[in-house]
């Protein structure tokens, strides 16, 4: 089977069957328009050729014509009275104008070498016949060929294979009545020898026509062939130019003469037409034969060099496949295979570094997962220290009330429920309210701490209080403002919180009286070496928080003056559906 075979060997096959089908295509197209070529310019030729012959032959017989004239006129017989007297006394056996009569007749013959007889006959149907002696003619054939054509002029008639009669009439020089008829014979070479001028195309053969009747043929041979062709003009009132006679192909061409005297025909067998497309056919056939043999040795070569860079191709993608990962293909070309091997050669890069990646990675997630479980146990340390100290917390709490400390019991409630609800609600979204409550426990304990020395003023609208925050996001930046604003300096601290709404943003403002800092030299969020970034969350990671949760146009925005104060801005999303979050968490 073709599929089962080696590429190679299918283009090279491939290649062989296009250069056979071209070279085929090439030939027989060749042949078909060389055919019709030469057909048609042996047409164009024919046609010029056989007007030119009938314009020739057309003159010839007016030259004859004028030589009958001119040898009539000289000898008078041109002249009713004198050929009237003539044609009585000849009749009559008049020895002496008899005599007369006759040199004057032989004047006419002499006239031209081809003229072999001649019959005059005058209108009262007297005639009088003479010919060359070494001529047999039939006379009687002559009267008849001679009554069949006297009313028209300079006819041309076939008397025989070997002669052709002309039918001239006689008119009286002086009152141009017409006075009678001549019949002269003539030899068909007069007009044959017209024939073999063409001796470019000797196969052709060529008629001389008055009707449907053949008058001249230089061979003989010819007319059965023009006899056909006259039962199908009789038959169907036209004949094919192209036409088949006895298994023989034929071209048939007529025209007539420009004063219609003469129609000249052409036969032409179609073998000499063929033969020289046949020989162009030899030479088409020879040229593709090389052709072939030339484009089979460079398509060989070619499929040789593609089958060599195939089978090194192979062989690398073997040793890759047996392990090998470093194998490199070494094909110096800009084909397809050439591709392929550089596509290879990427591959095992790639499919090496991914081997190394993934090896790493292993490696890291062995790490990984040792570092997980670390984690959990610290996890499940951490979690049991809250409650740990939670249960303490209620433990001193009870001993307070007991010894009637209450501010301390205070103190210790407070710290208890932040603790608690930073340990016992696992959401990552709560409602505002929340948040601020959670706010609002951390600056109670913070004023007991501090002796009232804080006051807060809070700005908020209750349809906010349903707005979606992130968890503990409030309660840092008021950390932050009291550890590193209002502890730092003697007069009492405030701290402003607001909250409102602007173009579909929730924006939450801390402000506080504390020292402050010059806003020229206000460090970026981002910059480590801000006093903010101290604190146990810090507004950075709130600040990043906020970028990953709602993306880049939302985070922290700080305002500072010193010894006048700061202003934190936190802006996000409104939202009021607890299970909405853009971005991921």
């Amino acid at each position: 089977m073709i599929r089962n075979r080696k590429i190679g060997t299918k283009l090279l096959m491939s290649f062989s069957l296009i250069i056979i089908f071209t070279s085929l295509l090439i030939s027989v197209l060749s042949y078909k328009i060389t055919s019709n070529v030469l057909e048609k310019n042996l047409k164009i030729y024919s046609d010029e050729y056989l007007a030119q012959l009938s314009r020739n032959l057309e003159n010839t017989l007016e030259d004859l014509n004028d030589d009958l004239f001119n040898s009539l006129s000289r000898t008078g017989l041109l002249n009713r009275k004198i050929l009237h007297l003539f044609m009585n006394e000849a009749n009559q056996n008049n020895d002496l104008l008899g005599l007369d009569f006759n040199r004057r007749v032989s004047e006419v013959l002499a006239s031209n070498v081809s003229v072999k007889a001649i019959l005059i006959q005058s209108i009262y149907q007297q005639s009088y016949f003479q010919r060359d002696p070494q001529v047999s003619i039939d006379i009687e054939q002559l009267h008849k060929v001679l009554s069949d054509n006297t009313q028209r002029y300079a006819v041309l008639r076939n008397l025989n294979e070997r002669y052709v009669v002309i039918i001239k009439p006689l008119f009286d020089l002086s009152n141009t009545q017409l006075i009678g008829h001549a019949a002269i014979v003539v030899e068909q070479t007069y007009f044959t020898n017209e024939f073999k001028k063409n001796q470019t195309y000797k196969e052709w053969e060529v008629l001389i026509l008055d009707k449907n009747e053949v008058i001249i043929a230089e061979n003989e041979a010819i007319r059965p062939i023009h006899d056909y062709i006259s039962k199908e003009i009789a038959s169907s009132g036209k004949v094919q130019h192209v036409f088949d006679y006895n298994n023989k192909a034929y071209m048939v061409n007529v025209v007539t003469s420009p004063k219609k005297q003469i129609r000249v025909m052409n036969i032409i067998p179609m073998d000499s037409v063929t033969r020289a497309s046949n020989r162009l056919l030899v030479v088409i056939v020879w040229a593709c034969m090389g052709a072939l043999l030339s484009s089979f040795v460079i398509a060989l070569v070619t499929t040789a060099g593609f089958s060599k860079n195939i089978k090194i191709l192979v062989d690398n993608i073997r040793s890759f496949k047996d392990g090998q990962f470093d194998t490199s293909v070494e094909i110096n070309s800009n084909d397809e295979i050439g591709l392929i091997s550089h596509e290879f050669n990427k591959m095992t890069k790639e499919i090496n570094h991914l081997i190394t990646e993934v090896y790493h990675e292993q490696l890291l997630k062995e790490k990984a997962r040792k570092e997980s479980i670390k984690f959990e146990y610290d996890a499940l340390q951490a979690k049991m220290n809250p409650h740990f100290l939670y249960n303490i917390l209620e433990s001193i709490n009870g001993m307070a009330k007991i010894q009637g400390n209450h501010e301390i019991s205070e103190v210790v409630c407070l710290l208890g429920e932040l603790l608690r609800d930073s340990i016992s609600d696992e959401r990552t979204n709560i409602f505002l309210e929340d948040e601020l409550a959670y706010t609002e426990k951390y600056l109670a304990l913070k004023q007991i701490t501090s002796k009232n020395n804080i006051e807060v003023v809070y700005d908020i609208d209750e349809i906010l209080l349903g707005a979606v925050v992130p968890k503990f996001i409030l309660q840092p930046i008021v950390e932050n403002a009291i550890v590193h604003g209002i502890s730092k300096q003697l007069k009492k601290g405030k701290i402003y919180i607001k909250c409102g709404e602007i173009n579909g943003d929730l924006v939450l403002e801390v402000q506080d009286n504390g020292l402050g800092f010059n806003q020229d030299k206000l460090p970026t969020v981002d910059n480590k070496q801000g006093r903010w970034q101290r604190t146990r969350v810090g507004i950075k990671s709130i600040d990043k928080r906020l970028k990953i949760l709602f993306g880049n146009a939302y985070g922290v925005e700080i305002h500072s003056e010193e010894g006048k104060g700061t202003l934190v801005k936190l802006r996000m999303p409104y939202r009021t559906d607890i299970d909405s979050e853009r971005g991921g968490h």
